[in-house]
C-alpha cells in the first residue's frame, strides 16, 4: 500500500492598528516576508498585495506609523510570532497594480533620531545601556557582565542606535531594538547554547557555504594608555589555528582586562565568518536569529552553526520558505 504524506497548510495573521485584517486581504496578498536580525538592524515585515481595483490608493490608503503585527506558520498550530511593527514605507507599482507595505520593529522616535553629546565617566556598560534605554522609554533586556567598568565613554554628536551598536561590537554583544525592548545579549553565550534543530543535507532546498581566509585574522591587539602609569600598553587575543594577519586597534580603555576584552571581541567579529553562508529550507518556525542549529550530511562542513539572520517568506504559488544567514561555531 502506498503511503502518502499530508500537505502542510501555511497560515498567517495580520493586524493593523489592533484590527485583524488577514481575512480581508487574503485574496490580495501575493507575498508576506518577515526578516529577523540578531544585531545592528531592525527586524522588518513586508507585505505585497494586488491593487487592481485601486482600493489601496483610496479607502484602504495606509497610514505611515500605523501599527502592524503578524504571525506566520502552519494551520496545525506551529506558529512564529513575528512581533510588533510600525509602518515605515508604502510603495505603489504598476502594471499590474500592486502595493508593498514595509514595517520596522524598531520604532524610530524623535529621541532615537536626535544626536546626543554625552560623556559617561566612571561607569559600567550596564549603566550606560540602561541609561540610554530609559532616555528612549525602552525596557532593557540583557546579560551584560557587571564587571565591565569603563573609565570614560564619549557619545560625540551621535545618535543612540549607532552609539549602542558600537559599544556592543566593542564587547562582543548583539544589540537590537524590538518594539519597546532594548536587547543586549552576549554573542559567545548565544553561540554556546545547544542546537535548537538539526538539518540534514536532504532537508536543504539550497545552500551556499564558503571557507575563506580573507577578512579573518589570527591575532588582535588593542593599544591603550594606562591612566595610572601614563604609559602605552597593549591587550592581545589570538587564534592559533586561524589564518590571516594581525588586526590592531587604538582605543581608550582603562585597563589591561578591557583591552583584552576588546581585542577578543573585534577578533571574533572578523574571524567568525571563516566558514559561513546561507541556506533555504521549507518553512520552519524555529529558524530565528540568535539560535544555533546542527548541520549534518555535508561531511567536513558538518557542525553547529549560529544564525545571524533569518527570513520567512510566504508567497502565492511558492508556499512557505525559510532562509538563514549563518556561520559555524563548532565543527562536528
Amino acid at each position: 500500500m502506498a503511503l502518502t504524506q499530508p500537505v502542510e497548510d501555511p497560515a498567517y495573521t495580520v493586524t493593523y492598528d489592533g484590527t485583524a485584517i488577514g481575512a480581508d486581504i487574503s485574496d490580495l496578498v501575493t507575498s508576506l516576508t518577515y526578516t529577523d536580525v540578531e544585531h545592528g538592524e531592525s527586524d522588518t515585515l513586508e507585505l505585497t498585495c494586488e491593487d487592481r481595483d485601486h482600493r489601496w490608493k483610496r479607502a484602504w490608503f495606509p497610514e505611515l506609523a500605523a501599527k502592524l503585527a503578524a504571525t506566520l506558520g502552519y494551520a496545525d498550530g506551529r506558529i512564529l510570532n513575528c512581533g510588533a511593527f510600525e509602518l515605515d514605507e508604502i510603495a505603489w507599482d504598476g502594471a499590474p497594480d500592486t502595493v508593498k507595505i514595509k514595517a520596522l520593529a524598531t520604532v524610530v522616535t524623535p529621541t532615537l533620531r536626535t544626536s546626543q553629546s554625552v560623556g559617561y565617566d566612571a561607569t559600567t556598560l550596564v549603566e550606560i545601556v540602561e541609561t540610554v534605554a530609559q532616555r528612549n522609554g525602552l525596557t532593557p533586556r540583557h546579560d551584560i557582565e557587571a564587571a565591565i567598568r569603563l573609565d570614560r565613554v564619549t557619545q560625540n554628536h551621535e545618535r543612540d542606535l549607532p552609539f549602542l551598536c558600537r559599544l556592543a561590537e566593542d564587547y562582543n554583544y548583539a544589540f537590537a531594538v524590538r518594539g519597546s525592548f532594548l536587547d543586549f545579549w552576549s554573542i559567545p553565550a548565544l553561540e554556546a547554547r545547544g542546537a535548537v534543530l538539526t538539518l540534514d543535507r536532504r532537508d536543504l532546498k539550497a545552500f551556499s557555504l564558503a571557507l575563506k581566509s580573507q577578512d579573518t585574522d589570527k591575532e588582535g591587539t588593542v593599544d591603550y594608555q594606562d591612566p595610572d602609569q601614563k604609559q602605552a600598553r597593549r591587550g592581545k587575543d589570538a587564534r592559533q589555528a586561524a589564518p590571516g594577519d594581525s588586526h590592531r586597534l587604538l582605543k581608550r580603555v582603562r585597563s589591561q582586562d578591557l583591552a583584552e576584552r576588546q581585542a577578543q571581541a573585534h577578533l571574533h567579529r572578523r574571524d567568525k565568518r571563516q566558514l559561513a553562508g546561507s541556506l533555504t529550507i521549507v518553512g520552519e518556525v524555529r529558524l530565528v536569529a540568535g539560535i544555533n542549529l546542527q548541520l549534518t550530511g555535508l561531511y567536513q562542513l558538518d557542525g553547529k552553526y549560529h544564525v545571524e539572520r533569518s527570513t520567512h517568506r510566504l508567497a502565492r504559488g511558492g508556499g512557505y520558505e525559510s532562509e538563514a544567514q549563518l556561520y559555524r561555531v563548532e565543527p562536528a
